[in-house]
């Protein structure tokens, strides 16, 4: 949700052509370019078949590489415009599609998190695992990677073993976000990512002392809307 609010505004889909990576889709945007696009597709083959968008014999030169190109777009530029924006938007609000990117972004969670562990080791604080401590680094890695494993180290740096309550936890991965992108002349960004996930406790509760969170058991997801697919997804 954190991810949705600064790329999205907050919504679950979205398309997005008007730069060089052609086609970029979803709360996470994903891109054509980059490839990331082509792991969701790879996922969910049904949901984008369904509306006309299959991975065909021809080929790509994309900055990912040399990749699969779209049935009837021989040319990725033509991805840009309709009817193929709205069949990918269309595809994006498939339940299967919306499942498969959330898979896609518990991975890089992962990934970013384990990276973090091997760039400080020894290094922790229990505020790390803070939903909106992880929600302000996944954006900054989904934006500028190198910026996210600059903060984190830094962050721990300064607070590694130290019992500091929440609000002065986030003060000081605030300043690292901040600090990392006013070096390259792109505050603003980092502006955006603090002002848009918020800082609220999601129980509304106060904040207590962070421990250990037990794993989820994919076969008793939570209640709600579209909670079918976690365990899916997960797996």
């Amino acid at each position: 949700q954190g991810v949705a609010n600064v790329e999205t505004g907050g919504v679950d889909n979205a398309v997005y052509t008007r730069d060089k990576l052609y086609v970029s889709l979803g709360f996470k945007q994903v891109t054509l370019g980059w490839g990331s696009l082509y792991e969701i597709m790879e996922a969910a083959p049904a949901a984008f078949a369904k509306h006309g968008i299959v991975l065909g014999g021809g080929t790509y030169t994309l900055k990912a590489g040399t990749l699969p190109a779209v049935e009837g777009a021989p040319d990725p530029v033509a991805l840009k415009t309709p009817p193929w924006t709205d069949r990918f938007f269309a595809a994006g609000a498939e339940d299967e599609v919306v499942s498969a990117m959330v898979a896609y972004t518990l991975k890089e969670l992962g990934r970013m998190e384990r990276r973090f562990a091997k760039d400080s080791p020894g290094r922790s604080n229990p505020w790390m695992q803070d939903p909106t401590a992880r929600a302000w680094l996944l954006e900054t890695m989904n934006n500028r990677p190198a910026y996210a494993y600059a903060v984190a180290k830094g962050t721990l740096r300064r607070t590694s073993g130290q019992d500091l309550s929440r609000k002065e936890f986030l003060a000081v991965l605030e300043s690292e976000i901040l600090g990392a992108y006013e070096a390259r002349d792109e505050r603003v960004k980092g502006e955006h990512i603090i002002a848009k996930i918020p800082r609220a406790v999601p129980s509304g509760g106060p904040a207590a002392t962070p421990v250990a969170p037990k794993p989820t058991p994919v076969s008793a997801p939570a209640a709600g809307a579209g909670t079918e697919l976690v365990g899916e997804a997960a797996a």
